[in-house]
């Protein structure tokens, strides 16, 4: 269920960025934009649902596929954000604006690392409940910090159980 999030997510960013900076003969393609960011939200809790309830299979090389494949995703948004702060300083009456919508923003990224780890957290806890192992720990904060999710999902997808 991860494609349908992974491929809405790029579709919302790619509408944005037209939108953004195309001018405005392209404004609709915010309205895109906009419609891509409520079909991510939606496949994003379906997936949830679906990897915190579903089947019981190991997905921890899906999950870092994903990871890996956001990687770009997440960097264009920072990208954007630092711009969007930075532009935000030379106009001090937008500040308030564009602060809102850089914590959007990271309050979406975060979304979807809290999405794309929710399958690795429930096989870590019940590692946890299984093994007894203090590293499953740190391996559960890792998935709620970005870039450290990464790095945790890369390692539980090469660690032989």
């Amino acid at each position: 269920m991860l494609i349908p999030f992974v491929v809405s997510a790029y579709l919302m960013q790619v509408f944005f960025l037209i939108g953004l900076f195309a001018g405005e003969s392209f404004a609709w393609a915010n309205y895109a934009g906009l419609v891509f960011t409520l079909l991510t939200l939606v496949f994003g809790v379906i997936a949830t649902v679906k990897s915190v309830t579903g089947d019981t299979r190991d997905t921890r090389k899906e999950t870092m596929t994903f990871k890996l494949l956001l990687i770009p995703y997440f960097v264009i948004n920072f990208i954007i954000g630092f711009m969007a702060l930075l532009g935000a300083l030379v106009n001090f009456m937008v500040l308030p604006i564009i602060v809102a919508g850089v914590i959007l923003m990271l309050v979406f990224n975060y979304f979807m690392v809290v999405v794309t780890s929710a399958s690795n957290i429930r096989y870590l806890i019940k590692n946890l409940v299984v093994k007894k192992d203090p590293l499953t720990l740190l391996h559960i904060a890792f998935h709620f910090i970005f870039v450290t999710d990464v790095i945790s999902s890369v390692i539980l997808a090469l660690k032989k159980d």
